[in-house]
């Protein structure tokens, strides 16, 4: 990507059109990856 030595990436957002169809995974339901009140993993 040609970045100079001093930088450091941190992200890298890929953004344009794609050349042919995208197919995404499926996602998981909302109640199992969000949860409220607690840190870290539900119960």
């Amino acid at each position: 990507m040609n970045v100079p030595d001093e930088y450091d990436l941190v992200c890298v957002l890929p953004v344009g059109i794609a050349t042919g169809e995208v197919s995404a995974p499926k996602k998981k339901a909302f109640e199992e990856r969000a949860w409220f009140n607690a840190f870290g993993e539900k119960n």
